[in-house]
């Protein structure tokens, strides 16, 4: 994860009221967390690879947990670029949220070099990848009850949705 991710993600932490339970979709820690960030939460990281930062191997885009429980938080960091279901991702999301629960979204935006989900180098054979412009995040967002959608930079988007 890049400074400015990081850094709207810290932004959101501070202005929302303390989170208490928080998921994260695309948990695995390849160059920084935000785990940190909501130390206090219970906490559960998701990503469909084992590693640093992933409490559980499952599909963002159908992952449930088990016994269902709703969160007041959902986290997407540098994820949805480079997932084919991006669109479903975002729906889960907004399923697992408590009503007034908060999704935030930070991706690689038009302008932004393809990169793996590996290690952030060069994309490996097969490897997907695509650019999320402001206005397709719109459209996966649209179930939300209120969306910001922040385009400060040339490379990148962050968003913070409310059921």
């Amino acid at each position: 994860m890049h400074p400015g991710a990081f850094n709207f993600v810290a932004y959101v932490s501070r202005c929302v009221s303390p989170r208490r339970k928080v998921c994260e979709f695309g948990s695995r820690d390849v160059n920084g967390s935000v785990r940190a960030l909501f130390a206090a939460a219970q906490y559960i990281g998701i990503d469909s690879v084992a590693g640093p930062g992933v409490d559980a191997v499952g599909d963002a885009a159908t992952w449930k947990p088990d016994p269902f429980e709703l969160f007041d938080l959902v986290i997407s960091t540098e994820t949805l670029e480079h997932a084919a279901e991006a669109g479903q991702i975002c729906r889960n999301a907004y399923e697992l949220l408590e009503p007034g629960g908060v999704f935030v979204v930070t991706a690689a935006s038009t302008g932004r070099a393809p990169h793996s989900a590996i290690d952030g180098g060069q994309l490996r054979h097969a490897e997907f990848y695509r650019n999320v412009s402001p206005v397709l995040l719109r459209d996966w967002l649209e179930p939300f009850t209120f969306v910001m959608i922040d385009t400060g930079n040339a490379t990148d988007v962050y968003a913070l949705a409310v059921k």
